[in-house]
């Protein structure tokens, strides 16, 4: 297990899932995995187009020229990362290396891809030639097979939480039974759904709904909670670190009504704490995901009332809550440790 292995990945101080999950698996991987980024972490958009024009031929280069035998794509289903992948797939296959597809993310209305003479064609000779196919939930799965990949070329893996969440198990719960909203604050995500279920526990003096991360939704959130005067609403900023593990110590429940997703590192991490998941099925979610076992998720879109209903069977029920915090941290230790799951990825990438 000698052979280098190059993993195109975004830069690691950029936002998001890929750049997460390699940022917290370089600590897993073995020298023999090689990190090369496209996409700058430059926020200027002009700069930023610029400089990612000069990776891309610069990546281009260096698949040609090099020697290293494997290489590993993250491609999303977005136009940009789409196109870009496909041709480093195909220059890849081109000079003989094997090529990995390791499905990201998926977006649903950009399937269009697909379609059409360029995209069926553009499809047939770049992502259907690669080596295997790895993707995280069977809605993916499903999709890849329908454009006539083989099922024995698609493994299926999942995203990670560090090891260092299941050093401390202790929860720091307080007198306030708090509801965690912690993740991109964009419409998506659903965070006007959770706005509207808070409002209607608002009788509940003993509960706090805590919003940790940034968007382009943030201030508009932050107007609407002033206008619809929304009281026990705390907004944490971006955390990360030892504070993000504080963050969800000192949590209640976890509630995350996303309209469309990969696998979403968040309720991992929420479970691997000991988190009950109040949420939507979505992606990865519902391949694994036993209701009331692990909390409640219900099919996108999902009422605010609905929601309520299901945050407080876990208010009014302390016990009920307790065993389910216990389930989901053995669950997610068994599942989702980083050091598990990068031992046997970088296992399929050698094979």
């Amino acid at each position: 297990m000698n052979k280098t292995i190059l993993v195109m990945t975004p830069h690691l101080r950029l936002p998001g899932g890929v750049a997460n999950f390699y940022k917290e698996g370089r600590k897993y991987f073995s020298s023999s995995i090689k990190y090369i980024y496209v996409s700058s972490s430059i926020k200027t958009p002009v700069i930023k187009t610029f400089l990612n024009g000069l990776l891309l031929i610069r990546n281009i280069l260096k698949i040609c020229f090099t020697r290293h035998p494997t290489l590993v794509l993250n491609p999303s289903l977005t136009k940009n990362a789409y196109w870009r992948d496909g041709v480093l797939a195909w220059i890849g296959k081109f000079r003989g290396k094997k090529v990995f597809i390791f499905w990201r993310g998926w977006n649903p209305n950009n399937e269009c891809l697909f379609t059409g003479w360029f995209g069926i064609r553009f499809f047939r000779h770049t992502f259907l030639k690669a080596h295997k196919h790895i993707v995280l939930n069977r809605y993916v799965r499903e999709k890849l097979e329908f454009l006539d990949i083989r099922p024995q070329a698609i493994l299926t893996s999942n995203t990670i939480v560090d090891d260092s969440y299941f050093e401390d198990e202790k929860s720091i719960l307080g007198s306030k039974k708090i509801i965690l909203f912690l993740t991109r604050i964009e419409k998506y995500k659903g965070i006007y759904e959770t706005l509207k279920m808070f409002e209607q526990l608002k009788e509940r003096k003993d509960v706090e709904l805590h919003i940790a991360g940034t968007g382009c939704e943030l201030d508009r959130v932050k107007e609407y909670v002033i206008t619809h005067r929304i009281n026990n609403v705390k907004f944490l900023g971006y955390v990360s670190g030892s504070k993000k593990k504080e963050v969800y110590k000192s949590a209640y429940c976890y509630v995350f009504p996303s309209y469309s997703e990969g696998m979403p590192n968040s309720v991992l991490e929420a479970m691997a704490n000991g988190l009950p998941i109040v949420g939507t099925n979505v992606g990865a979610i519902g391949d694994f995901f036993e209701n009331q076992k692990m909390g409640y998720v219900f099919e996108h879109p999902v009422s605010p009332h609905t929601l309520k209903d299901a945050c407080l069977c876990l208010l009014n029920d302390p016990k009920l809550r307790n065993e389910i915090s216990e389930f989901n941290k053995i669950y997610a230790n068994e599942y989702f440790r980083a050091s598990k799951t990068i031992k046997k990825l970088e296992k399929i990438f050698h094979e």
